[in-house]
């Protein structure tokens, strides 16, 4: 991401392989690693949401994967949550389908997409123009993430208040990433208790045994295929 040498054309056959070996090696459940290019980003623009209201049978009709809307408020997040057949297809997809190194906002593809799961991931990538996921790396830093509370969650069946708790560094192979759709009473407060225990930055929140969370997963730089996830519970009584 910083200035770099030229490469010859060897050079850059060399780079192209190294590459295409590494992607290859992905496992579906693991969330992408931030691109360097930065193409132009997805066509399904802001304008298309407002404090209130989306319109999902209008943004369906051009992408029906649109599952839901982001927004955060103090950050650049406010896009369109897509989900597809697998965690790959939106790496180098907007919502529309077209190409771009930005990719999309997705959904895990194992998750319900009306967010009736104790635990849902929504993943990004972490773009050095702050587009995308890019901003989640504000939560980091405990004075940003004490002002950065509240974000909120469009779905086609209502609209959920998202409220931060928490921001942990973690790798791409975390158990964060594996069981998701099923959680006891008992696993649910292990989850928090492991969750509060690898926090970086806390936040005491009430959390109801009929509340979900919401995880927001993108790549970061700590050490190889570090991740930073941030935590939010959505009240089952907000829509």
């Amino acid at each position: 991401m910083r200035q770099r040498k030229k490469f010859g054309c060897s050079g850059l056959l060399v780079l192209l392989a190294l590459g295409c070996v590494g992607f290859a090696g992905w496992r579906l459940w693991q969330e992408p690693a931030a691109f360097r290019a930065a193409p132009p980003p997805p066509t399904t623009q802001a304008q298309n949401v407002n404090e209130h209201t989306v319109d999902f049978a209008a943004l369906q009709k051009t992408s029906p994967d649109i599952v839901a809307w982001i927004q955060i408020q103090g950050t650049a997040v406010d896009y369109p949550v897509v989900q597809g057949k697998n965690n790959e297809y939106y790496l180098k997809k907007t919502p529309e389908g077209i190409d771009s190194k930005y990719g999309s906002i997705f959904l895990d593809y194992r998750s319900h997409a009306d967010f009736s799961d104790y635990y849902s991931i929504i993943f990004g990538h972490n773009m050095k123009d702050d587009r995308m996921f890019g901003t989640l790396q504000r939560f980091k830093d405990a004075d940003f993430f004490a002002q950065a509370k509240t974000g909120t969650l469009f779905t086609p069946a209502g609209v959920y208040q998202m409220q931060f708790f928490a921001c942990i560094v973690t790798n791409a192979k975390s158990s964060y990433y594996k069981d998701l759709v099923y959680f006891a009473p008992a696993e649910k407060e292990q989850l928090l208790a492991k969750v509060q225990r690898d926090a970086k930055c806390w936040r005491d929140v009430q959390i109801g045994e009929n509340d979900h969370i919401v995880l927001l997963s993108t790549c970061t730089y700590e050490f190889t295929e570090a991740r930073t996830l941030v935590f939010a519970v959505i009240d089952s009584s907000s829509t």
